[in-house]
């Protein structure tokens, strides 16, 4: 291995990473073990100044993301893995399609990531590398391309205008069941029954049944198909409106204000007749004391 890089967007690991990477180097130097070269970066893997280093160059790409949201998930399956070559793998805490199946290559399912990958799980082992204590399961993806390019292989070849199309017994009409058609116009070509075309024609007889005991215009039995003459559209009777009230004109603010005097002042006649009385009570305790 030439080089080895790791980029983590994260400031709390970013430090850990780098004290790391001093005990490491302290620990292989005391054991006298050669260190291959590794840069540590920080950032977002997803920028283009890395793209270089992750399309172009990388050969083995270990991503962990188990606790990716979807969004994420989805920008690295669109914006890096697939513009992969043949070969390149990659290591992941969730797999990016079916483990040890290779996935049913469709029209709509060929612009998928997991249509060009290769998926098998790796062995688990005791006390793996991971943010958590728990045992973390580990796929190991391969781009292969030559699944696609054999559909597309394929998918010409169907299209192609020299490729047989399956032929059908019934498609075209015999000489018999063409003259015996120009006989009896009334009678069609014997088509084979379907359970879905026996089941409409059921529907279709019940219903001309139902319908000529009614009181409608009975339908018209034709070459192709049941024609039913439009039935005459009954004119609706208009429904008598209910004179509305008339509207009371709006109050103004003269009317407010005039209205809210009026009670003003009667609530002071009230306290004045009040008073008065509450004098007059005394006056008569006054007196009855004398």
């Amino acid at each position: 291995m030439k080089r080895c890089v790791g980029i983590e967007i994260a400031d709390l690991p970013n430090e850990y990473a780098k004290k790391v990477q001093e005990e490491f180097r302290l620990l292989m130097s005391w054991f006298g073990q050669k260190v291959n070269a590794f840069d540590l970066e920080q950032g977002d893997f997803l920028d283009k100044k890395f793209r270089q280093l992750i399309v172009e160059e990388a050969t083995i790409l270990i991503i962990n993301n188990v606790a990716f949201r979807p969004e994420l998930d989805d920008r690295i399956k669109r914006e890096l893995l697939m513009d992969l070559e043949d070969g390149i793998r990659i290591v992941t805490t969730k797999a990016y399609g079916r483990v040890g199946r290779s996935s049913i290559i469709s029209e709509r399912s060929m612009n998928n990531i997991a249509s060009i990958l290769d998926v098998e799980q790796l062995d688990s082992c005791e006390d793996s590398a991971s943010w958590t204590s728990k045992p973390v399961p580990y796929y190991l993806h391969t781009v292969n391309s030559s699944r696609i390019e054999q559909f597309y292989e394929k998918l010409k070849s169907s299209k192609s205008p020299n490729a047989s199309c399956s032929s059908r017994s019934w498609s075209s009409p015999s000489k018999e069941s063409t003259s015996t058609k120009n006989s009896d116009p009334s009678e069609e070509a014997w088509m084979p029954p379907t359970p879905s075309k026996t089941r409409r024609k059921a529907k279709k007889q019940k219903s001309t049944s139902t319908s000529s005991t009614s009181s409608e215009v009975p339908p018209i039995k034709t070459k192709f198909k049941l024609y039913r003459p439009p039935s005459p559209v009954k004119e609706a009777t208009p429904v008598p409106q209910e004179p509305s009230e008339p509207q009371q004109p709006p109050i103004s603010g003269a009317l407010v204000h005039q209205l809210l005097n009026q009670i003003a002042d009667e609530k002071m006649k009230s306290r004045r007749l009040l008073a008065y009385k509450e004098k007059l009570t005394a006056e008569v305790k006054m007196l009855e004391m004398n």
